[in-house]
């Protein structure tokens, strides 16, 4: 018997390992620490999916999906069987090339109680669509993480003293924007460090997607070029690199931004998006440029970030349910 509770958070927890579950997870180890929520966590997958109308029936619901798809589920039947939802759009609103999804999601918007937009290029759009929408950041400060492999670690050791300055970026997936361009940005990425043989570069690529599109290509990478191809904490990596990139078309909020700089680690973005104070930002297409520019790149910040912890606002959000 499912145990009904007045919160209910949807989403997934690692495995697999992206944004999304990240966020879940690190939000449901700070709820079972704030003890007076009364919440349960449901898992997003298909069985969940039937059974919801009898589990989420006069509970609020908590919508994390990166399916716009499963995201407009949930919010309409919230609305129908008079329950209420909050629903968090991990991602840059309307940056589908799909005009289906986009509408999907603007009425899933239109219909919830309470969307969470990550930034505030979305959080414009949302409000003149429900002017209930919020401006949540995604980031949860991890309460502990999951240390890299002994071999792995000692992988990257070595390779920490190969090199005069390391940067890592990641990529949860392979996949491209509305205007077929590749999201993560990563050729490009890799395009600059083959040129710099003095620099390394940490890719973490936890889903394998990027590492299997360069063995179908051929492409060689070189040898200051490391591809870490299974699940890991890409925190992790954080701490063994003097710098992060995030060469991104479109985006949400990203959480490897906001570690970064909680890291206090110089913090490499384009400006696609609103991004927090602290990184350096350079127009899409730009990074050669920007990375050469920067002679003092890799400099650690002087001055703590204040990176805000998102789960104290989600919190309070509960509270008033």
């Amino acid at each position: 018997m499912f145990k009904k509770k007045k919160i209910i958070i949807l989403g997934k927890r690692p495995l697999p390992i992206g944004g999304v579950t990240i966020h879940v997870d690190r939000l449901l180890s700070k709820l079972e620490q704030e003890k007076s929520i009364d919440y349960t966590f449901l898992e997003n997958n298909k069985w969940n999916l039937i059974k919801a109308p009898f589990i989420i029936l006069n509970k609020t619901i908590h919508i994390h999906s990166s399916n716009p798809y499963i995201r407009f589920y949930y919010v309409f039947l919230a609305k129908v069987l008079f329950s209420k939802s909050i629903l968090t759009v991990h991602g840059d609103l309307n940056r589908y090339k799909s005009r289906v999804k986009n509408k999907i999601d603007r009425f899933s918007i239109m219909l919830c109680n309470i969307p969470i937009l990550l930034n505030t290029k979305s959080y414009a759009m949302a409000k003149k669509i429900n002017n209930k929408s919020v401006i949540i950041s995604s980031f949860i400060p991890p309460k502990e993480t999951h240390g890299l492999e002994l071999k792995l670690r000692s992988k990257l050791k070595e390779f920490r003293k190969k090199y005069e300055y390391i940067y890592c970026t990641n990529a949860f997936n392979f996949a491209y924007d509305k205007n077929m361009k590749e999201i993560y940005g990563i050729y490009e990425i890799i395009s600059f460090f083959k040129k710099k043989k003095n620099f390394g570069l940490i890719f973490s690529d936890p889903s394998g997607a990027y590492w299997n599109e360069f063995k179908e290509k051929n492409i060689e990478l070189g040898e200051n070029i490391i591809v870490i191809n299974e699940p890991h904490s890409f925190y992790e990596v954080l701490k063994v690199s003097d710098a992060s990139i995030r060469n991104t078309s479109t985006d949400g909020d990203s959480l490897s931004v906001k570690e970064s700089l909680f890291l206090r680690k110089k913090t490499f973005c384009t400006d696609v998006v609103n991004r927090p104070n602290g990184v350096v930002l350079y127009e899409l297409g730009g990074l050669e440029q920007i990375l050469n520019e920067s002679k003092t790149q890799v400099e650690m910040l002087e001055k703590d970030i204040e990176i805000k912890d998102a789960s104290l606002d989600l919190i309070k959000l509960y509270k008033k349910r």
